[in-house]
């Protein structure tokens, strides 16, 4: 038995749609599967009118580090091969690897910024955000440590 003409061309295309809209579910499931979020924060109160983004690219050869400084802007750091060692005054000495992120407010203080490996190179992506002129990096004096008398 056949079915007449006018029944079967609907039919085909609902089976396309239906065909279709599985492959764009299943290619958004695997487009789902491949991203992650990195990184995630508020950013600090900013004058939206003079918005600039920079990305600056950092390699630290083996044991090799920067003196202590701030940015004044807000800051996220993307580890992209190696281990770096992070803290901002006040807060955790941390390693972070190949995939993670590391952030700073533009009122930090950059603590320690180093290669974790004396052995192995590190690099990494810096993405500054700020909202006015300026040099992306000040040096700050270390703090010490004061012994009792």
């Amino acid at each position: 038995m056949f079915a007449h003409p006018r029944f079967v061309l609907p039919a085909v295309a609902a089976t396309g749609l239906l065909v279709s809209g599985t492959a764009v579910a299943r290619t958004t499931q695997q487009a789902v599967a491949r991203t992650r979020m990195a990184f995630d924060r508020a950013l600090p109160a900013m004058d939206g009118a003079h918005l600039t983004l920079k990305v600056v690219d950092v390699r630290y050869g083996p044991g090799e580090s920067s003196p202590a400084h701030k940015h004044g802007c807000a800051v996220v750091v993307f580890v992209i091969d190696g281990r770096v060692r992070m803290q901002v005054r006040g807060g955790p000495d941390s390693v972070y690897r190949r995939g993670e992120t590391f952030h700073e407010t533009p009122t930090d203080i950059h603590q320690v910024s180093a290669n974790a490996s004396a052995t192995d190179s590190a690099h990494f992506t810096a993405t500054l955000l700020c909202d006015h002129d300026g040099p992306l990096s000040t040096p700050v004096p270390p703090t010490t440590t004061r012994t009792a008398p």
